[in-house]
Parts: structure tokens; sequence; C-alpha cells
């Protein structure tokens, strides 16, 4: 799911989420300007020690300190890259699975949610152009991937969200729900919605 919001609410609702984890804003100013913006949190020292850093026309994760990086796998990627008709921009290396297939739902039914249990991280990314794409790859309760994808026109003064996590109350479910892994019970983990 994805949420619409004029400028001034999307700055009220980013500020009263503590933790919306990494996310893609798309939209238009009430001056006819299109944009985008990226942004990422992280919650372990290893999802933390990120850098941007920009590469003619990609925006790539890089490590901050590399003696800190434990697993590069799901933290450095390219976060944002130019295909000639379209800018892609995704919290994971599905950009690239996406850049490869020059089509956001094409390229996203080929992955999967992030495998960093308990968290399972939704994958999400945006496909802009004339209008644009959203998509994320969520777990569900029942361990499988939805796949859930939205198209939208630019409109004038209107933002599009979509995020990873939901609120601090997802975060104490999921901090339950890592403990539980944890501790050797295999109940299924709840897979919330994760967009926002």
């Amino acid at each position: 799911m994805s949420y619409t919001f004029s400028m001034t609410e999307l700055s009220t609702y980013l500020s009263a989420n503590r933790y919306p984890g990494r996310g893609i804003v798309v939209g238009m100013t009430e001056r006819s300007q299109r944009f985008f913006a990226y942004f990422i949190m992280g919650r372990s020292t290893n999802s933390r020690n990120r850098i941007f850093h920009v590469d003619g026309t990609s925006l790539s994760t890089q490590p901050y300190d590399s003696a800190l990086v434990k697993d590069p796998s799901l933290i450095i990627y390219r976060a944002v890259c130019l295909d000639g008709l379209h800018t892609i921009v995704a919290n994971g290396d599905h950009a690239d699975t996406i850049l490869l297939a020059h089509d956001l739902t094409k390229g996203m039914d080929k992955r999967t949610f992030e495998p960093d249990a308990p968290n399972f991280t939704p994958r999400i990314a945006a496909l802009i152009s004339q209008d644009f794409q959203m998509g994320i790859l969520r777990r569900t309760s029942d361990g499988t991937c939805a796949h859930d994808y939205y198209r939208y026109a630019f409109k004038h003064g209107i933002a599009r969200i979509i995020h990873t996590y939901e609120s601090d109350v997802q975060r104490r479910a999921e901090r339950s729900n890592r403990q539980r892994y944890s501790r050797g019970n295999r109940k299924k983990h709840l897979g919330f919605a994760g967009s926002g």
C-alpha cells in the first residue's frame, strides 16, 4: 500500500513516524516540478554503516567504515539508476533486476522480500517516467511473498510514499517476533504490510 499526501501532510506524516525504515517518495510540487526522494534508516550497526555515493547518473550505498561491515549483501546496492527512459529507485539490488527488465512488475516478480530473518524486510521500488509505478514485495503471515504494485499520474502538489516499516508499534511487535524466533519457536512471522 502506498499513501498520498500534500507536501505539508507528507512532512507531518514522516515527522510522526520515528522509524519508517527505507522509503521512496515521488511527486510533483505546486510549481509542476517532478521529484523523487529516497531515504534509509537502520537498526543494526551493519545497516547504519551506510552513506550515499553519486557516480554519474546513479546513486549507490557504500560503507561509511569498511571495517564495520559484517554482511554487505543487503546494505550495499545501487539505489537509483537510469535506463534512458526511466528512473529506477529501490531499497536493494532489485534496482538492477528492474533495470534489466525495463519494467517494474516484470523485474520485481523475479524477486522476493529480503532474507534477513526474522525481519524479512520488504523490498520497495519505483519506476518513474511520464507517470510512475511503485511496488512492494512483503512477507505474508503464511511465509509467502505478496507482490503489490501501484501506478500513478503526477498531480500538482501531491506526493506518494512507500516505505518498509509502518511505525514503532510495528517495531515492538517485530522485536517480540524476533525474541520468539530466536528462542527456537518457529511460528510463522506476522508479515507486516510494510509500506507507508
